[in-house]
């Protein structure tokens, strides 16, 4: 089967063509998109004044020097679930050799002593591997941030995507946490900080002019921890779990949504909890990436650990998610490819087979924001009780995308600090991938061990 992209192209699984007609008709589909960015721009203006940003460029990253040949081009077929979003990137019309030492990108990480449930964290973010796109860049970004004199943890991870992903998930890096912990109602009310300072940072984003956001976004998952009261923020598909096993005299678990507009409703429930004690957070030092499968790894410990997810994965075919896209115009379908299989649901036009998007709420992305994809997190609240809680684990939908919860917690659960739990995920991540379709996406994990766990 043969599928035409917003770039005039015919797409099967390995070949690409242009006709003289499809160009013409992509010089219709920019018209009409030109038109819808304009009126977005217009719309959004006014916004910006109420909101000051300071713009920070974000360096590129250096050429690449060096590469090793890949034999590529007859398994670009199954390279399918990621490709997202669609966009007139160029790039993708070229195989290329792939340089393996492009993969690994570890961002910083930092450490420090606070008063609260989380007794050590880690996280890492990694570029993932694409045959046809030799200069690819981590599109994913990670933020882990302390505020002292509120006791607060603050964890985000951001997964670009389209051409300029990597700008917009690096945006919201460089400007979340310090808007965010300079927010007049920080201190009162984090949520009410957390929800303006994404829609200020958003509204000045789409404003500038270096950045094309029409094809372009990143969703934003995360998890502010202030004594024991946990609050997930989520825009997209990234998502958020905790560990927990059943002692005895602790109450069930139970997540709440406090979102004026929730995918699922949840109910809410008190839990009783423990006084938490001030114990140091810290970072365990780097160590080397090497594949690994899930059949390498030892026993679950005693008792077995459960999972209970604290966020909703934003898909277009999500039943309210889905119905708000429609009522926009828009619509909700998957491409099925010429093997028979379809594709993830995506987000289009009514009358233009563009975007594509894969998810039904992303910051930026202004062209699918015109027909019902959304940028209002979803907010979650979660009590934490440390004779039952044991690790959090936030990651970007690289991990998520071929590992069940369960999984992702059996792993964590025998790790023997957060930074091998970190690395375990990824490795596995990276060989789930290869196996299910010749690429890599870029993945980003975030753990954070709580109470008394590996002490």
């Amino acid at each position: 089967m043969t599928d035409t992209d917003p770039t005039g192209c015919r797409t099967t699984r390995s070949t690409r063509s242009c006709t003289s007609a499809s160009i013409a008709e992509r010089t219709q589909e920019e018209d009409a998109v030109d038109s819808i960015l304009v009126e977005k721009r217009e719309e959004t203006f006014i916004h910006r004044e109420k909101h000051e940003v300071e713009f920070i460029d974000i360096p590129e990253s250096p050429s690449p020097v060096g590469s090793i040949p890949s034999n590529t081009r007859a398994s670009l077929g199954k390279a399918r679930r990621k490709l997202s979003v669609v966009s007139t990137n160029a790039l993708v019309d070229g195989i290329h050799d792939i340089r393996l030492d492009e993969t690994l990108n570890v961002d910083k990480q930092k450490g420090s002593v606070l008063p609260c449930l989380v007794s050590a964290y880690a996280g890492k973010s990694q570029k993932g591997f694409a045959p046809y796109h030799r200069r690819k860049k981590n599109q994913d970004a990670l933020i882990m941030a302390e505020e002292p004199h509120t006791s607060t943890l603050f964890f985000c991870v951001l997964d670009g995507h389209g051409e300029f992903g990597e700008l917009v998930s690096g945006f919201f890096q460089r400007e979340m946490a310090r808007n965010l912990f300079a927010h007049d109602h920080f201190e009162q009310d984090p949520r009410r900080a957390v929800i303006e300072v994404i829609a200020a940072l958003e509204s000045a984003l789409v404003q500038d002019r270096r950045i094309d956001t029409a094809f372009s976004g990143t969703t934003l998952t995360a998890v502010l921890l202030r004594g024991d009261r946990v609050l997930v923020f989520n825009v997209g598909d990234s998502r958020v779990t905790v560990a927990l096993h059943d002692a005895p005299n602790t109450a069930d678990a139970s997540v709440s949504s406090t979102s004026r507009e929730s995918s699922m409703p949840m109910k809410k429930e008190t839990l009783a909890c423990t006084p938490s004690k001030a114990r140091g957070l810290s970072f365990l030092s780097r160590r080397s990436l090497s594949l690994s499968t899930a059949s390498n790894l030892p026993s679950p410990p005693t008792p077995p650990l459960r999972s209970i997810r604290l966020s909703i994965d934003h898909k277009p075919d999500v039943a309210a998610e889905k119905a708000r896209i429609l009522a926009a115009n828009g619509r909700v379908f998957a491409v099925r490819y010429d093997d028979g299989v379809d594709g993830p649901a995506r987000v289009w036009l009514k009358d233009l087979d563009v975007p594509g998007l894969a998810m039904s709420r992303s910051l930026g992305d202004v062209v699918a924001h015109t027909v019902g994809v959304s940028s209002e997190p979803e907010v979650f609240e979660y009590t934490l009780d440390s004779a039952r809680d044991v690790f959090l684990v936030l990651a970007t939908d690289g991990l998520w995308e071929f590992m069940s919860d369960a999984e992702v917690v059996r792993m964590v659960g025998v790790a023997k600090d957060p930074q091998e739990a970190v690395e375990t995920l990824i490795k596995e991540a990276n060989t789930r991938w290869l196996k299910e379709e010749q690429v890599v996406d870029d993945t980003t994990v975030c753990v954070a061990f709580l109470g008394e766990w590996r002490k």
